[in-house]
C-alpha cells in the first residue's frame, strides 16, 4: 500500500494498493508525518477487515485532538522565558560574555 500526494501540505492524498487508487484522504492534518501516520492506520485497520475506502472517509472527517498544540506551545513559550532569564543572570554575574547566533 502506498500514497500519492494531491496537495503540497500533505492534507490530501490518494491511497494506492497494487497501483490502483483505493481511497482518498482529504484531511485537516498538515505534514508528511501525518500522511504516513494515516497510511499506517489504513493498513492496520485493513488487516482488521475495514475496507481502505471506509478508513479514508473516516480519516477525512478526523479533525485532530483539541488543544494538543496549544499545550506544546505554552510549554515551549515557558521554556524560552526561563532560558532567557537564565542567560540574563549569567550575563549579569559575568559568567556569560557573548552569545553568538549560528543560524
Amino acid at each position: 500500500m502506498g500514497c500519492s500526494v494531491t496537495k503540497n501540505d500533505y492534507t490530501a492524498f490518494h491511497v494506492k494498493h497494487h497501483g490502483l487508487v483505493v481511497g482518498t484522504v482529504k484531511g485537516q492534518q498538515v505534514g508528511q508525518h501525518n500522511m504516513y501516520n494515516a497510511l499506517g492506520v489504513i493498513i492496520a485497520v485493513r488487516h482488521a477487515g475495514v475496507p481502505p475506502m471506509l478508513a479514508c472517509e473516516a480519516l477525512s472527517r478526523f479533525s485532530g485532538v483539541k488543544r494538543r498544540m496549544e499545550l506544546i506551545y505554552t510549554s515551549l513559550n515557558h521554556a524560552v522565558r526561563i532560558t532567557q532569564r537564565l542567560l540574563l543572570v549569567l550575563y549579569l554575574r559575568g559568567v556569560l560574555i557573548q552569545i553568538e547566533n549560528y543560524v
